[in-house]
């Protein structure tokens, strides 16, 4: 993975499209890619090959292969940024996303930037004050030369403004933090 320009850490949703499109395999040639152990293990098993018919993924053969790097976060790490947040915030994070989001909490030297197509975790990614570590799928592919028109509103770059754009007040606020 050595030479690649940009590092990015997806979680399920991102992934599941990226398959989808058609477009996983080039983004893995042009970036560095790094994936939850949950999101690989638990969150992403299929895509829909647009006919009904789910077609298997298996980021642990990618990550045999050298074509991505699958990370786990310390259980601690992720109860002390789940610890961070109040009930309600932390029951709307997915396992997947709670990790992504330990691991760049926690993350050792530039942090890679996150990209997710859930609402909940760009919010709570806010709320750690992590807001400019989020990238968008259509950002994302437009960095490494794959850009799309053909986008699900989830992963185009005015969806998650608009998401940033909620989450940041809210840090402000001490809206969805634990007391």
């Amino acid at each position: 993975m050595s030479g690649k320009p940009r590092l990015f850490l997806l979680d399920a949703g991102p992934v599941i499209g990226l398959h989808e499109l058609g477009l996983w395999h080039g983004l893995l040639e042009r970036a560095h890619v790094i994936v939850p152990a949950v999101v690989a293990d638990k969150e992403v098993e299929f895509w829909d090959d647009g006919g009904g018919v789910g077609r298997p993924i298996d980021l642990r053969r990618d990550e045999a292969a050298g074509h991505l790097q699958i990370c786990c976060a310390d259980a601690a790490n992720i109860a002390n940024v789940l610890d961070r947040f109040d009930p309600v915030m932390r029951e709307r994070i997915d396992a997947g996303e709670a990790e992504a989001i330990a691991l760049l909490h926690c993350w050792d030297g530039e942090p890679p930037e996150f990209c997710t197509a859930d609402r909940a975790a760009v919010r709570a990614a806010c709320l750690l004050g992590l807001a400019d570590r989020i990238v968008s799928l259509e950002a994302l592919l437009r960095r490494v030369g794959l850009g799309q028109s053909r986008l699900l509103p989830k992963y185009q770059e005015r969806t998650i403004r608009e998401w940033v754009a909620e989450g940041r007040p809210m840090r402000v606020r001490g809206e969805g933090l634990a007391r």
